[in-house]
C-alpha cells in the first residue's frame, strides 16, 4: 500500500507546469487547449502521477477537470506540427514565406518545421495566425479545416477592441496580436497569409526604424501587403494606432519604409527628411483625391499624441478617428474600415502599380448600363442626358470652368455657348456604369478648351486634368466613381 509519503514524492514529480494547470482547472479558471496539452505532456511519470493524484484530496478537483478538459485536446506536440505543416503546404507557402509572414528568422522556421525545436504556445499562435486561423483550429481535436470559418472563431472589431480597452478590460495580449488582425483581415475580405501583421505594443518587427524608441503603452494593429513590403523603400500600409493615454484610436492608411524614417539626431537632416516626406504626403493625397480639409483635421488631432511614430506622424494619407470612451457602433466602424482599405488599395495602385482590390471593392455603387447605353459607349456615341447639359451649363453659370474670362459665341438660347463634356470619358462606362453619366462627371468648358482637353499638347492636357480633378473629385466620389488622379491621367494616356 502506498504511503503518504510516496504520493507526496509523485505529486512533486508533475512539474511547474502541471502544478499550475491543476490549480487553474481547480479553482474554475479559464485554460488555454495548448496549455492544457503542455500540462499533460510535462512531468516524469506523469500517467501514474494522475492516478495518484486523483486519490489526494489537494488535487483530485483540478485532476478531474484537467481530465475532462484534455479529452478533446491533442497533446501530441508532433500531431500539432504534422497538422501545421499539412495545412502550410496546402497554401503553397515555403519556408522563406512563414519567416516573412511569423516575422521568424530563417534557422528557427528551419528547427520548428523539422521538429528539431519545440513549439511553444506563442509559436503556435503565430503560425495558425497567419494561415488565417485561430490556434484551437490546430491543437482541437474536433476541428475539421474544411469546415472551418474564420468569423464564427473571433469576435467583430468593436467588440475586440472594447474587450481590450473597454471599462471591463481582459487585459490579454492575445485580443491585440491575434483575434483582433484575424478579425480586422477577416472583415474585409482578404485573405491572411497575403498580408504582413505588426500586432501589440509599438515594436521594430518590420525591420525599419519607424518604432524605436517608442512607449510601451501605446499599441498598433498594422498591415502591409507582403509582395509591397521593402524596407529599403516605401510602401503603403494600414491599421489601427492606439493611444490609451489620450483615450485615442486612428484607423489610417499610410506610408512605411524609407520615406518615414526621420533623422532625429542630425537638425539639418531631419529637416530635410520632413521635407521630403511632407512632399511624398502631398503629391499623394493630390493624387487620391483627399482634400486639405481632412489632412488639417488629421494633423490637429494627433497635435495630442506624444511620441508618434515617424510614419503616422509625417507619411499619414487618410484617417478616421475615434474615443475609445465613446466607439461607434459596430457598422459604422465596418464602414469606415472598409473605406480606409480601399484608399489603401488606390494607394497600392499609385505606388507600385498593383491592384489589390477584392471584386467587391470595384463594383461598390456601380448602376447596371441599359443595353441601349452599352451600345452607345461601345460604338463611341455616348452623351449626357439634355437634363443634365442644362444642369451643368446652370451650375456652372454658363462659364468656361478653366476660366470664366473665356469668350464664346451666343446660343439659340441667349447664353454663352458652352460644351459640356465628360471628365471621366464614357469609354470608362464598362467599369463604372450608369454612374458615368451623372452631373458630377460632367464639366462646363468653352469650345476651345473642351477641343485643349482632347487634342492638346501633354502639358496643356495634364494642367487641365489636374485642375479640374481637384475641383470635382469629391462630386465623382458621391456618384460612385471612384478613380484616382493617377488612375485618370492613365486613361487619358499621360
Amino acid at each position: 500500500m502506498e504511503t503518504e509519503k510516496q504520493r507526496k514524492a509523485a505529486g512533486g514529480n508533475m512539474g511547474p507546469v502541471l502544478q499550475e494547470v491543476l490549480t487553474a482547472a481547480k479553482e474554475g479558471k479559464a485554460l488555454s487547449p495548448y496549455r492544457v496539452m503542455e500540462a499533460l505532456s510535462s512531468g516524469p511519470g506523469l500517467a501514474a502521477g494522475l492516478e495518484r493524484m486523483q486519490s489526494d484530496k489537494d488535487n483530485a478537483a483540478g485532476t478531474s477537470e484537467l481530465l475532462r478538459r484534455s479529452a478533446s485536446v491533442l497533446w501530441n506536440p508532433e500531431t500539432i506540427l504534422g497538422r501545421l505543416m499539412k495545412e502550410t503546404n496546402a497554401k503553397g507557402i515555403r519556408n522563406s514565406d512563414l519567416s516573412q509572414l511569423t516575422g521568424w528568422p530563417a534557422s528557427k522556421v528551419s528547427k520548428v518545421t523539422s521538429g528539431k525545436q519545440k513549439l511553444t504556445e506563442e509559436d503556435v499562435k503565430t503560425w495558425a495566425m497567419v494561415l488565417g486561423y485561430t490556434a484551437d483550429a490546430f491543437i482541437q481535436m474536433e476541428y475539421d479545416l474544411r469546415d472551418y470559418r474564420l468569423s464564427e472563431h473571433v469576435r467583430p472589431v468593436r467588440d475586440c477592441f472594447q474587450a481590450f480597452f473597454g471599462v471591463d478590460r481582459e487585459r490579454d495580449e492575445d485580443i491585440i496580436q491575434f483575434e483582433l488582425p484575424l478579425s480586422i483581415l477577416s472583415a474585409i475580405g482578404v485573405k491572411v497569409s497575403d498580408y504582413l501583421i505588426d500586432a501589440g505594443e509599438y515594436r521594430d518587427i518590420f525591420m525599419d526604424s519607424s518604432y524605436v524608441g517608442m512607449k510601451s503603452s501605446r499599441y498598433v494593429i498594422a498591415f502591409i501587403q507582403k509582395n509591397l513590403h521593402d524596407a529599403e523603400n516605401d510602401y503603403p500600409m494600414f491599421g489601427y494606432w492606439v493611444e490609451p493615454k489620450q483615450n485615442s484610436m486612428v484607423l489610417s492608411v499610410a506610408i512605411g519604409g524609407a520615406a518615414a524614417c526621420v533623422d532625429d539626431v542630425d537638425k539639418e537632416e531631419s529637416k530635410k527628411d520632413k521635407r521630403s516626406a511632407a512632399l511624398l504626403r502631398q503629391r499623394m493625397k493630390a493624387l487620391l483625391g483627399i482634400t486639405d480639409l481632412q489632412t488639417d483635421e488629421f494633423d490637429e488631432f494627433i497635435q495630442t499624441w506624444d511620441g508618434i511614430p515617424d510614419d503616422l506622424a509625417h507619411l499619414e494619407i487618410a484617417s478616421v478617428t475615434y474615443s475609445l470612451c465613446n466607439l461607434p457602433d459596430e457598422e459604422e466602424m465596418m464602414n469606415d474600415l472598409h473605406r480606409i482599405f480601399k484608399v489603401f488599395c488606390d494607394l497600392a495602385w499609385e505606388m507600385a502599380g498593383t491592384d489589390l482590390a477584392p471584386p467587391g471593392y470595384r463594383d461598390t455603387g456601380k448602376e447596371t448600363l441599359s443595353p441601349y447605353d452599352m451600345f452607345n459607349i461601345l460604338s463611341g456615341t455616348g452623351s449626357f442626358s439634355h437634363e443634365t447639359i442644362r444642369a451643368v451649363r446652370e451650375k456652372q453659370a454658363y462659364e468656361c470652368e478653366m476660366d470664366s474670362s473665356h469668350p464664346s459665341f451666343m446660343d439659340d438660347t441667349g447664353n454663352p455657348y458652352m460644351d459640356v463634356v465628360p471628365l471621366v470619358p464614357f469609354r470608362q462606362g464598362t467599369e463604372f456604369g450608369n454612374n458615368i453619366f451623372q452631373k458630377e462627371n460632367g464639366l462646363c468648358l468653352c469650345p476651345l478648351c473642351s477641343s485643349r482637353l482632347l487634342h492638346g499638347t501633354r502639358e496643356d492636357k495634364e494642367d487641365m486634368i489636374f485642375k479640374l480633378f481637384r475641383k470635382h473629385s469629391k462630386g465623382l466620389r458621391k456618384a460612385g466613381i471612384e478613380i484616382s488622379l493617377g488612375q485618370l491621367m492613365s486613361v487619358y494616356g499621360l
